[in-house]
């Protein structure tokens, strides 16, 4: 189970394990800037260690094992989720503002983003749960609320960091590559068969067809309120 995310931050460095200034945060900090530079697969806890200048095993009285110490790096990131002024009166917009904030928050640390897409997410974020707030309340005042609030919530976040692992992938492609792919798209369409695919293989492969966040997130809140259309 997952610790609550004040807890692991009362513990201290034990005497004699190593520098008397390491802390629980520390040891975070110094992980995520590993995974960051190096990614998550060179992650270990002995790197961080010997970052910290401090023994392995020390690292163990802080986090109990690699696992809580990923939770820990995805519950620092989540916690740093600050609500950003939102003028716009609409409440899909509130909603729109507010998701754009939490995935510029997520796209900063790529380990994160790693982390979270062979992992649940953590429970105990203060973070995740202003998100979820501002969320509900932009829902209630959409009229919509109870269960199919909390749905409408899931609906929106997964959407969101679906967004965000399809579009890392594809932020460093350029023309040539693009070019490319819609060679090989259409030729693949014409060798079986898919006409439509064909047809359309030059939309298909376009960086700017696949539209922004923010436009992709209006039109699955306004099937939110009319499901009966969709």
């Amino acid at each position: 189970m997952t610790r609550p995310a004040s807890s692991p931050n009362k513990r201290s460095a034990p005497r004699g394990s190593g520098p008397a200034d390491v802390s629980h945060d520390d040891v975070v900090r110094v992980a995520l800037e590993l995974a960051a530079a190096n990614g998550l697969d060179a992650l270990s806890i002995r790197g961080v260690a010997s970052t910290l200048g401090i023994s392995p095993m020390s690292i163990y009285r802080f986090v109990a094992s690699k696992d809580e110490l990923l939770d820990a790096m995805v519950l620092k990131v989540l916690d740093r989720m600050e609500i950003p002024y939102i003028a716009a009166t609409d409440w899909r917009e509130r909603i729109v503002k507010t998701m754009l904030a939490w995935r510029d928050l997520i796209e900063d640390q790529p380990g994160v983003v790693q982390i979270l897409i062979n992992r649940r997410m953590p429970a105990g974020s203060p973070g995740l749960g202003r998100l979820a707030e501002q969320v509900l309340a932009a829902l209630e005042h959409g009229g919509i609320t109870g269960t199919a609030a909390a749905r409408a919530f899931w609906h929106i976040f997964s959407f969101t960091f679906g967004h965000i692992i399809f579009e890392r992938a594809r932020s460093q492609i350029d023309d040539q590559h693009q070019a490319d792919a819609r060679d090989d798209m259409h030729q693949t369409a014409r060798d079986h068969g898919f006409a439509h695919v064909a047809e359309l293989a030059t939309q298909l492969t376009q960086i700017d067809a696949r539209g922004r966040l923010d436009d992709a997130l209006r039109v699955l809140l306004v099937g939110l309120t009319h499901p009966a259309e969709q």
